[in-house]
């Protein structure tokens, strides 16, 4: 006798297989959130929408976990996920990768975050490292509401939260950071302003000699090429590590450490700071490339839509 509830199972996820196809065949619709990966084992509960003259904001919840999604052009893009069960994980792998500023910044004390999201990776540190002070720049204000009411961002005296666009922030504010995090994205697209030579040199400008910026990037496309070929143009080290179209890109203005000096980094901070994801295997996982042909993005030259359209010329070169 067949399994009556199988069965179902299976003719509930049909159904909202075909809902989600059904919606996406009407329009790409914003304004209403469709599950794109439908499970009815554990169903999904839009706990709030925060629409703002920047985003389609969705607070979306699966069983234990905990959304922060924008929706552009008919499409999910999610900005930070949280365990509501266990806050100090990072759900989203490439999170990790970010956490590696902790090995190429020579100190740790001050960290500039451009783009809050959630707050996760900056949460992180706050918790790891007693010394780190957090500046976090967020142009949405709904973002912000969102990240207080419901990931459990907090201000004090070692966070603190800035309203406004990154570039003009930097331009604005001459203060110098061990880290700078560029996490910033307009759906699935980060602005075309935060990734130009003039941006990069500003950027630089304001890293401690001995800091580290830290971006995250779509990866395997012509811009991603271009992104990395306009970094080189200002920063002496690149590293980049990927997880499933994300690229964490780190950037230092001193020359590269040799591979015993990294590993030793890598080490002395670990034990110091007792970091959840350790820092050492996450270092066997950089990424060589090598971008045969790329165009440098400046302000008057920087077609980002295109460019992120196309597949990546990169090659990957083995460790």
């Amino acid at each position: 006798m067949p399994n009556r509830l199988g069965v179902g199972l299976l003719g509930a996820a049909a159904l909202l297989a075909l809902a989600a196809a059904a919606a996406r065949a009407e329009g790409a619709r914003d304004d209403v959130y469709v599950d794109d990966k439908p499970d009815p084992l554990s169903p999904l509960m839009v706990r709030e929408r925060i629409e703002t003259e920047y985003n389609n904001i969705f607070i979306v919840q699966k069983g234990d976990f905990l959304s922060m999604t924008f929706r552009l052009k008919g499409e999910n893009t999610r900005q930070s996920v949280l365990n509501l069960r266990d806050r100090g994980q990072l759900p989203l792998p490439h999170s990790h990768y970010q956490t590696l500023a902790a090995v190429h910044a020579g100190k740790l004390r001050t960290m500039l975050m451009v783009g809050l999201g959630g707050g996760s990776v900056s949460s992180y540190f706050l918790r790891h490292v007693p010394e780190m002070h957090v500046t976090s720049v967020e142009l949405d204000p709904g973002v912000t509401a969102a990240a207080k009411k419901y990931f459990g961002v907090e201000e004090g005296p070692r966070h603190k939260i800035a309203a406004g666009d990154g570039r003009v922030f930097l331009q604005r504010n001459r203060a110098k950071y061990d880290i700078v995090m560029i996490d910033a994205f307009r759906g699935g697209y980060v602005p075309f302003h935060l990734l130009t030579q003039e941006f990069y040199t500003l950027l630089a400008s304001r890293l401690e000699p001995d800091g580290v910026a830290v971006l995250n990037l779509r990866a395997r496309t012509q811009l991603f090429d271009s992104s990395l070929a306009t970094l080189r143009r200002t920063f002496k080290t690149i590293e980049v590590y990927e997880w499933s179209g994300n690229a964490i890109v780190l950037a230092r203005l001193l020359p590269p450490m040799t591979p015993d000096e990294r590993l030793a980094r890598a080490r002395d901070r670990q034990a110091q700071h007792k970091f959840r994801y350790d820092l050492l295997p996450l270092l066997k996982d950089e990424i060589r490339y090598e971008v045969k042909e790329a165009r440098v993005l400046t302000d008057d030259f920087a077609p980002v839509n295109l460019y992120d359209s196309l597949e990546s010329g990169t090659r990957k070169r083995p460790q």
